[in-house]
């Protein structure tokens, strides 16, 4: 749709390094929340705290699932030279087609 709600497709937790990681935590600690950025909160085991949407992250991955999930999701990077509004679901490669229509 046109109203550019936030869309949860996964969790990325692999390839992070320790300096990465207390890099990370520095820069999301900076923009955390109490309150999901989410219309509907996604169903997440283990939450530590919701951040704003406001940072683009490079992340590499398999393919999407049928409901739109991320397989095999990558964390490559920060991406300071784009922003958080730039970012349409859509766009992405292998989004399913039918969900198109809602993103």
């Amino acid at each position: 749709n046109n109203d550019k709600q936030l869309v949860f497709v996964g969790q990325v937790a692999t390839n992070l390094s320790k300096p990465v990681t207390e890099e990370l935590y520095v820069t999301l600690n900076e923009i955390h929340t109490s309150e999901s950025p989410f219309e509907t909160a996604p169903g997440i085991q283990k939450l530590l705290y919701w951040c704003r949407p406001e940072l683009v992250c490079q992340v590499e991955y398999g393919e999407f699932t049928e409901d739109g999930k991320l397989v095999y999701p990558v964390f490559k990077a920060l991406r300071e030279d784009k922003s958080s509004q730039e970012c349409m679901i859509a766009d992405a490669l292998g989004w399913p087609n039918l969900l198109a229509d809602f993103a």
